[in-house]
């Protein structure tokens, strides 16, 4: 890593890519866990503060994820492509699940 550069388009964007990236996968992992917590008897309004409190801490995490390694840029949003994609799926559908 010693004497690497990156360049200045490449950081703006990695910078855009990881934080639209990180909300899309928290607000998918706040939804579903808000919906999970009320499944298993925990009033809606407490489990979604509950689960909206933790996601201040969840969305720092993937940041701080995402830009733990600079080597690469492709897998960082991909990761995070395909979890908010899945989570968001699944927090959609659960309702639909749930109620069946």
């Amino acid at each position: 890593m010693i004497g690497r550069t990156i360049s200045a388009a490449s950081m703006i964007f990695r910078v855009i890519a990881i934080a639209i990236g990180g909300y899309a996968l928290t607000a998918g992992v706040v939804a579903l866990s808000g919906i999970g917590l009320n499944a298993v008897g925990v009033p809606l309004n407490d489990a979604m503060l509950a689960t909206v409190l933790s996601g201040f801490i969840f969305y720092i995490a993937v940041v701080m994820w995402g830009f733990r390694d600079r080597r690469t840029l492709i897998r960082p949003i991909a990761v995070l492509a395909a979890a908010a994609l899945t989570m968001t799926a699944a927090s959609y559908l659960s309702p639909w699940v749930l109620a069946s």
